[in-house]
This record gives structure tokens, C-alpha cells and sequence, in this order.
């Protein structure tokens, strides 16, 4: 009976010993097997950030700005006590007046007959005169660059700079006492033919056309610029009939008027000069 007490005892005591044992290795087994997502914030790493993947910056290119041109001053005529009407100069002289067309546009003058002529700013020449039939006449304003009346009384002396490549060989304009002119108000000048230079002209209005002209132009009402006396003959064999001026002016005497020239224009020694009968 208590050898069998005895072998219960020890029976007891090695159950509780093998379920100690157990239930010490299933608390470690427990602390071992945990995955990462029970573990506390604190003891997991810190993810590792794949840096963003940045796009390369791209420059704005650098562009110059443009730069315009150097314009080369235009040099100031010599001063001159004479009523100019120059054309050689794009935005100056007669192009600049509100009288008158600018460079910019083209004039037309218009006939009884129809479109006489076209004219223009020609770059280089001045102005270009296209003639398209026997009376190509246009007005221009009686004061000039200046917008001051003048008297022919005072300035009796004719100068035109101009290149005629026509065959007409006659220069022609109108000077009016009134506000239109009338017959009797023009005068001619002999000139050179199918030019390829520009000629200078001086003619002494009193000697062509006599002092009762000058005398009754004490103050010039009207100027029409005919350019050329043309035949319907030289007008058909001239082809492309241009003429071309530069200027032309009122000068007080002819020593004036010989001495005086733009500044583009190298001095000549004699501009031509042209004699004709005096008129009564």
C-alpha cells in the first residue's frame, strides 16, 4: 500500500515537472514567433525612403536680344539763305511736311487726261517721278520744307539737282501767283537726256521769263512740278521713262545758288547754266 502511495507521489511530481517545462518553452516559443506587425512602433527600424526620383531641371536658353542696326547719321546740309525743297533724306525735308506724301507712300498725279504720273521716295535718289503721259504734273506746297510763304522778288534765282534718264530735254515746272496756276506760269530748262548722273541746273527766273514775272510773285501762291516737257514720241522711245530730284530751291543771288550744295554732294566747279530769250 505504500510502495503504491510512493509511486503515486513520484508520478505527481514528474507531471507537475514535465508541465512547468512546458509551459516555459511555449512563453518562449510565444516571444519568438511574433511577426514584425505585433511588434511595438518603437522596436522596428525605420523604413528606409527611396529618394524621389527628381526630373533634370531644364534651362531656359539664354537668347541675345537683337539688336537693331547702327544707323549712320545723316550729316546736316550747310545753312543757306534760300526756300528748299529737298527730297534726298527719307524722313526729313519735303517728306516730313503735312503738306506732302511721306516716303512711305506713293503719289499719284491725276489729269484730265488721267494718271499722268506716280512718284515716290527712291532710297539713295530722292525723288522718282515715273512718267506716264505727256503732262505729268503734280502740285507741291508752295511754302516748301518750312511752311513759310516767300516772294520771288526775294529769291529770283531757279536750282534743281536732278538725273533724267527720258529722252525729253526739257525740265518744266509752273509757278503761281494765286492759289492755282495759270497759263503763262511756267518756265523751262534746257537739260541733258538719258542721264546716269544727277546735274545741277542754275537759271535766273528774271532773265527767262522777265521782271513783270517776278513782279507779280511777291508772294508765290501755287508751285506744279511738271519734271519734263515730253513728247508722246520721247515719251514711247524712252521705255522706262524715271526722273529724278534731289532737290530744288529759291536762291537770292546765282553766287548763292553756285556755291551752295547738301552735304551727300561734293562741290562742283560750274553747275550748268541755261540762257534763254527773255519773255515780256
Amino acid at each position: 500500500m505504500k510502495i503504491k502511495k510512493v509511486l503515486v507521489l513520484i508520478m505527481a511530481i514528474c507531471l507537475s515537472v514535465s508541465l512547468f517545462a512546458a509551459c516555459g518553452g511555449d512563453e518562449g516559443d510565444s516571444e519568438a514567433t511574433k511577426s514584425p506587425a505585433s511588434q511595438s512602433p518603437a522596436s522596428q527600424a525605420p523604413a528606409t525612403e527611396s529618394p524621389a526620383t527628381e526630373a533634370p531641371a531644364t534651362e531656359t536658353p539664354t537668347v541675345a536680344p537683337t539688336e537693331e542696326p547702327t544707323k549712320e547719321p545723316v550729316p546736316e546740309d550747310p545753312e543757306v539763305d534760300a526756300k528748299l525743297f529737298r527730297f534726298h533724306v527719307a524722313d526729313k525735308y519735303m517728306w516730313g511736311t503735312e503738306t506732302f506724301i511721306t516716303s512711305d507712300d506713293s503719289g499719284v498725279g491725276q489729269t484730265a487726261l488721267g494718271t499722268a504720273c506716280n512718284y515716290w521716295y527712291e532710297d539713295g535718289e530722292g525723288l522718282a517721278i515715273e512718267v506716264l503721259l505727256v503732262d505729268p504734273y503734280f502740285t507741291l506746297p508752295n511754302t516748301g520744307e518750312n511752311g513759310e510763304e516767300f516772294s520771288l522778288a526775294d529769291y529770283p534765282i531757279f536750282k534743281v539737282r536732278l538725273k533724267n534718264e527720258t529722252l525729253a530735254p526739257k525740265f518744266e515746272a509752273f509757278i503761281g501767283a494765286g492759289a492755282h496756276v495759270a497759263p503763262g506760269d511756267e518756265f523751262q530748262i534746257d537739260i541733258s537726256s538719258e542721264d546716269t548722273e544727277y546735274k545741277d541746273y542754275v537759271v535766273n527766273l528774271a532773265e527767262i521769263k522777265g521782271q513783270g514775272y517776278i513782279d507779280g510773285r511777291t508772294t508765290v501762291g501755287s508751285i506744279r512740278l511738271d519734271g519734263l516737257s515730253i513728247s508722246d514720241t520721247e515719251l514711247a522711245e524712252s521705255g522706262s521713262a524715271i526722273l529724278y530730284i534731289d532737290y530744288f530751291g529759291f536762291f537770292k543771288t546765282v553766287e548763292d545758288a553756285n556755291a551752295w550744295n547738301p552735304a551727300h554732294v561734293a562741290p562742283v566747279e560750274a553747275p550748268a547754266t541755261t540762257e534763254a530769250p527773255v519773255e515780256g
